[in-house]
């Protein structure tokens, strides 16, 4: 609702309030009838306000129809008469209703909301879906290619760890992949105990390389560990390796150690 509107709305219910009030005040005691019917249209600026702003906006609408509607009760009080437990009984009416009606209409919204979010999360699955089948193909290809080669290089080669760090991360991001893939299903967790330092290792091992070529020494220091159970596919350091490859200073810096 736009600021214009949610003021022409407002402006709108005090009108009426003040134009049922005068009606009331204007119209004679003895017009039983017409007194009857003024008082009832007092439940119309209260069902705008429930539909328009909800509880909040039936409740103060309530309240201010029960401050404009108290002094005449007061002074045409006939010290309880019927008529006097008729108007106190309305007074007690409209705030009545303008609770249950904001209940009902802020119960309505919350529905809308959570729809809304379903509506979201839906649309959303479903791009997560399209990325993930663009996704899966390659690196499959990645990780068979990977695997094809691992078989030909020898188990003293040099380049064998990183050939396993390749296949490790692609089952990795296959995982991923097939996570978005079932975005709607809970998540489920697979924990196992993990050695951070090993975790540690492979991110020296990734970066070994880039260090190399900007002559940079990169050294692991961090003492062993205990395991620790958690899930390495949620865990697995990427931020780490990628906060490491930031720190690796820039071929001409010199000589260093990460």
């Amino acid at each position: 609702m736009s600021k214009k509107g949610k003021q022409t709305r407002i402006l709108l219910i005090i009108g009426m309030l003040f134009g049922i009030t005068c009606l009331i005040y204007l119209t004679k005691q003895d017009r039983v009838n017409y007194q009857i019917f003024f008082r009832e249209l007092y439940f119309i600026p209260i069902m705008f306000s429930g539909f328009w702003f909800g509880l909040r906006g039936a409740v103060m609408t309530s309240l201010s129809i029960t401050i404009l509607y108290l002094p005449y009760t007061i002074i045409n009080w006939r010290h309880l008469s019927a008529s006097d437990l008729h108007r106190l009984m309305e007074l007690i009416l409209y705030n009545g209703v303008a609770v249950i009606l904001g209940m009902l209409k802020q119960r309505e919204r919350e529905e809308q909301e959570r729809l809304r979010e379903a509506e979201s999360l839906a649309a959303m699955g479903k791009a997560l879906s399209a990325v993930a089948h663009d996704m899966k193909a390659p690196l499959i290809a990645i990780g068979g290619f990977a695997r094809l080669v691992q078989r030909h290089v020898e188990s003293k080669n040099p380049y064998r760890d990183k050939l396993d760090i390749i296949i490790r991360e692609t089952a990795r991001m296959e995982n991923m992949v097939n996570e978005m893939l079932d975005f709607s299903r809970p998540l489920t967790l697979h924990p196992s105990d993990q050695n951070f330092h090993f975790l540690i290792e492979e991110t020296v091992a990734v970066i070994e390389g880039l260090a190399r070529e900007r002559n940079v020494t990169v050294r692991n220091d961090s003492p062993p560990c205990d395991p620790t159970r958690c899930d390495p596919n949620k865990a697995a350091p990427h931020q780490s390796r990628h906060q490491c490859r930031s720190g690796v200073p820039r071929r001409g810096d010199g000589h260093g150690t990460l």
